[in-house]
C-alpha cells in the first residue's frame, strides 16, 4: 500500500464541545485539556517556532500535526414514526398464466385476465430442452399473479415506543461501531399531530477533528 502523502497541517475541531483528553505526537497544542471549542477552532498547530536565546522567533518549521483528541459533545436526536401507516398484506389469492415462446420469437398464450386491483408478478422460465431427450424449439414462461391489499394500521403509544426505541438503539449502536463512547442519554417521546417523536440529545466522547493544510510552505 502506498503511504499517504503527509503535508503541513493544523488539527481543528469538527464539532462543538469540551476537550477531555489529548495525546500529541507532533505539533504544538494550542488549547489545553478542559477548553471549550467551537467547530473550526485550531487545537494543535503545525507551526513550530524556533526561538533565539532571547525568546524571539528565529524561524518557523511547518509539520504535519499528529494527535489523538477526544471531545465531549452533544449529538441531537430526532426520530419519528407516523401515527397511521399502510402495509401490504397477501390475500392468498393468485392466478397463473403460461406463455409459449418459439425459437423465432412467435408466442402462444391463453386468454387471460387479471381482475385484482393490487398484485405482484413472479415470472419464471421453464426449461424444455431435456423433455424425453429431445430438444424442443420453444420455451415456456410461467407468470404468477399474487393479490395483495393495502391495510392501514395505527401506532398507539406502546407500539410507537417500541419502534422508536428500536431505532434509537440502532442509532447508539452505529455510534459505538465508530468508536464513539456514550456518556449519557437525555431523550423523551412526544405526541405530534401526525406522528410520535423521540427527541433530545446524547452526550458522547469522540475523536472529532479534521486536518487543515498550512499553505505557507507553497506561497
Amino acid at each position: 500500500l502506498e503511504k499517504e502523502e503527509e503535508f503541513p497541517c493544523d488539527l481543528m475541531s469538527s464539532t462543538e464541545g469540551v476537550i477531555k483528553k489529548m495525546v500529541v505526537r507532533q505539533g504544538v497544542p494550542v488549547l489545553p485539556i478542559g477548553s471549550f471549542v467551537s467547530k473550526g477552532d485550531i487545537i494543535v498547530s503545525g507551526r513550530i517556532d524556533i526561538l533565539n536565546d532571547d525568546t524571539t522567533v528565529k524561524s518557523t518549521r511547518l509539520v504535519p500535526s499528529d494527535a489523538d483528541i477526544w471531545i465531549e459533545t452533544e449529538k441531537p436526536v430526532y426520530i419519528s414514526v407516523p401515527k397511521v401507516f399502510s402495509q401490504k398484506e397477501d390475500t392468498g389469492r393468485k392466478k397463473t398464466n403460461y406463455k409459449i415462446v418459439g425459437s423465432k420469437g412467435k408466442t402462444v398464450q391463453t386468454n387471460f385476465k387479471v381482475d385484482y386491483l393490487n398484485y405482484d408478478v413472479l415470472s419464471e422460465w421453464k426449461c424444455t430442452n431435456s423433455i424425453l431427450l429431445w430438444e424442443l424449439p420453444f420455451q415456456i414462461q410461467c407468470r404468477e399473479y399474487k393479490e395483495y391489499q393495502i391495510v392501514e394500521y395505527e401506532n398507539d403509544f406502546q407500539e410507537a415506543n417500541q419502534k422508536l426505541n428500536h431505532q434509537f438503539n440502532e442509532f447508539l449502536a452505529n455510534l459505538m461501531e465508530k468508536g464513539v463512547q456514550i456518556i449519557s442519554k437525555n431523550v423523551r417521546i412526544e405526541e405530534g399531530s401526525t406522528e410520535w417523536i423521540l427527541t433530545g440529545n446524547v452526550t458522547v466522547l469522540e475523536q472529532a477533528y479534521t486536518k487543515q493544510q498550512i499553505e505557507d510552505l507553497y506561497e
